[in-house]
This record gives structure tokens, sequence and C-alpha cells, in this order.
């Protein structure tokens, strides 16, 4: 235990309720203005290294992104407040979905034991500057202390209870939005926030991959059209969201082959794959599948930034079969850099009716080393000798299969067509060995 946590707290003498979604610097603060304190006082019997730290003004890092069990624990004593009540109020409400933390981070941004800087809120996911209070005019004027969780994300403009822009915003925009689609902004935010509260979801990807990419395009969108970098905890311009969250939208939820025009055109530039490949990495994307498929499926870019995702690209357990040594090696050594045309159309050529017939069968064979081997897709490429650049059939086809629901039926269709390149390479090899009459 740490020694200057109390877990052994007096209650206060009354129970101040949170409002729903509200953020736990804000609650902390308006509990202390009912009973007429500072907020320190309020904490001084859980931590008087956490009262101290309120005083100096050193804890904005430290409070409402998360709380170790044992602290929640003790403040929910001190507060009358449920446990789960005091945990809601911390943005690690939403690990999994915005935020990655682990024990260690955890600990980092806790208010008693926490130790984080400026510096370390962005490497846990897309949260804005903690110091940067976010507010609503109208919901000032109606409750003067209201800061909802939500607030604290870059890409939060609007408090849609009053579809009004939230306080700072970028100069220029203002409430009457005649310079954007207000309707879609506030649409757009809406969805967003559906993901949060887990009533909205993607179908293809987890929420938190699904999240994730959805940011990492708007991000690259944004240095698509010649706008500086997107930083995780800068506040977004709510002119900007409005022009690219839509588009982000359609990016990673329609298939490739059905975006519409605008959006095809949008993507067609030479876009920042450096970037791209920091964006993903760096928030946790983990879907192998997706957006980078997308914006690496023209020739003129050459899929500079696909090696990093390679070695995590396998065929999902509940479509490999059992892989023997003996079939490993018979694959490894019998398996083609392409599977032969007339095992590929129109057998596999029908599932992909917009890849030349020459990327389905290098897919094909990716994909059918794969499968006999249980190896991943940079060790196919490795070993097949295909370079970076032609795995991005491969995705392209994997992505499709997934959104129509072939996946299966695909993998069924490539074993059979596997399996009868081995046998009549068995056959030739035994003709080849039996004496010649």
């Amino acid at each position: 235990m740490n020694p200057d946590l109390n877990e052994n707290v007096t209650p206060l003498a009354l129970r101040v309720a949170p409002f729903k979604g509200e953020a736990w610097p804000a609650y902390l603060e308006r509990t202390g203005d009912e009973y007429q304190c500072h907020p320190a006082t309020l904490v001084e019997p859980i931590s008087r290294r956490w009262a101290n730290r309120l005083h100096r003004g050193r804890t904005a890092c430290t409070s409402g992104v998360s709380m170790t069990q044992p602290v929640a624990a003790a403040v929910a004593k001190r507060l009358n407040l449920c446990h789960t009540e005091v945990l809601a109020m911390q943005l690690s409400a939403h690990q999994g979905i915005t935020l990655s933390l682990d024990e260690g981070t955890i600990a980092l941004f806790d208010p008693v034991v926490g130790t984080a800087k400026a510096r370390d809120v962005g490497s846990v996911g897309w949260v804005a500057h903690p110091r940067s209070r976010r507010w609503c005019p109208r919901c000032d004027r109606e409750r003067p202390d209201v800061d909802l969780l939500v607030w604290r994300y870059p890409w939060v403009t609007v408090c849609l209870q009053h579809e009004a822009l939230l306080r700072p915003c970028a100069k220029g925009d203002s409430e009457n939005a005649t310079s954007f689609d207000w309707q879609g902004l506030v649409d757009t935010q809406a969805d967003l926030e559906a993901i949060l509260a887990g009533r909205r979801s993607f179908q293809r990807l987890s929420v938190r991959d699904g999240f994730t990419e959805l940011l990492a395009a708007t991000a690259v969108l944004a240095s698509r059209r010649g706008t500086s970098a997107l930083e995780p905890t800068d506040i977004w311009q709510p002119s900007f969201m409005a022009k690219l969250l839509p588009d982000a939208f359609t990016a990673v939820e329609t298939a490739i082959d059905e975006w519409p025009h605008a959006l095809d055109d949008l993507v067609r530039g030479r876009h920042k794959g450096a970037y791209l490949n920091h964006v993903l990495q760096k928030f946790g994307a983990t879907s192998p599948f997706g957006l980078r498929s997308d914006l690496t499926r023209y020739v003129s870019e050459p899929g500079h930034f696909l090696d990093p995702w390679a070695r995590d690209i396998r065929i999902p357990s509940e479509h490999q079969p059992l892989v023997t040594p003996r079939t490993r090696a018979a694959a490894m050594t019998s398996l083609p850099r392409m599977i032969p045309k007339h095992l590929a159309v129109p057998t596999l050529t029908d599932f992909t009716p917009w890849l030349t017939t020459r990327d389905v069968q290098i897919a094909a064979a990716q994909a059918a080393f794969m499968l006999a081997t249980g190896g991943n897709l940079k060790e196919a490429c490795d070993h097949l000798n295909w370079p970076g650049t032609r795995q991005v059939p491969l995705r392209r086809l994997w992505w499709h299969l997934e959104s129509t629901g072939q996946f299966g039926e695909y993998l069924d269709a490539l074993q059979r067509a596997s399996r009868s390149l081995l046998s009549d390479r068995r056959s030739t090899e035994a003709d080849q060995a039996s004496p010649t009459e």
C-alpha cells in the first residue's frame, strides 16, 4: 500500500451526485463549492501529496485520466459515491476505445502516486491537453460548473444538448456556422459519442480499431488537403471537422470498391504514408486491414509502410487448418509464386471481379502459403520472393471478403486449389521417379 494513501477515511456529511457523463476534475471543484472549500481540503484525508499538488496547481495531468483501484475506493468512501461512479468520471472509462492503459500507465496518471507530465498525455490516446478546459456557453448559464468527460477529446467541438460550439474554438468559427455544414458536424459528432457510449459500432472492426482508424483517417485526409498535421492533444477546428469527419467515416465504413467518386479522388494524390504509419502505431490500431489497405491500393503509391504490419497478418484461428511438419515442408518446397491460372480462373477470380487475374494468382499464392504453413504475410512474401508492394492485392482481397462475408468460402476454394496443385506435383514427381521401360 502507498504510505501516503489513507484508505480508512471518514465520509463527508453530504453526497453530491455526479452529473451524467461528468468529468472528474469538474466534479471535484463542484463538490468543493458545495462545501465552500478548496478541492484540496476534500482529498487531504485521502492523501496529503494529492492535496499539496492541488494547492500548487500541478495535478492537471494526473487528475481525471485514471485512478488505481485503492485510490478509487478511498475516494468513493470519502465522497459517498459508488466505486463505479468514481471510475466513470475518469477517461479510463473509455479504455479499449480511445485510451490504451495498462497497470503502469494507470498508476502514472493516478492523482496520488502518479508522476505524469504534459508530454505523457498524448501517449495514451486521443485526449485534449488536460489544462485546456472546454465549456459550452449555454451550459454555463444553466449549470455553470458542468464539464463533460467527452469534452476532453480533441475532436469534440459541439455541445450536443444545445447544439452550440464549445469554447474555446477556432478563430473565425461561429455558432452561425455559415462557413461549413453545421448539421453534418453535429450528426458526425453524435456518431462518435454513440461509439463511446456503446450504442454504435463498425461492421468489420472492433470498436477500438474502428475508432482509431477513423481518427487516423481524419489525420491522413487532413494531410492530403495541405493542412498542418493534427496532433492528438490539439483542439480541432469545428469547420475543419465538418469537412473531414464525414469523409473519414466513409473511408473506414465503406468497402473500397463502393467509395463515392468524390472520396476516391481525395485519396488518389500522394499521401504521407510515414505519417499514417506513425499515427496508427502510436495510437494502437490492431486491425491489419481496413484503412491501411485502402490508402496503399494505387500503383503510383508504392506502399512503403506496409512492412510494420505484415508480420501480424495471419489466417484467423477459426479458418486455420492443422499444420504438421510434413504439410509445412511440402508447402515450402512445392507452392509456386503464383497459383496457376487454370486453378484461379474462374474459381478464385469470381470472388474478386475487380482484381486482375495476375493479382488474384499472387494473392492466392500468399494466402495458400499462410494456410499450409501457419505463417504470416511477411513470411509468405519473403519465401515466395514478392516485394512489399505485392501485398496490396491480398490486403484488398481480404477486406473485400470480410466486408461481403465470403472469407470462409474463399479459403475453402483456395484450399481445394492448393490440394489439387500439391497432388499434381506429387504425381509428377512420382512419374519422374518411376523406372522407364
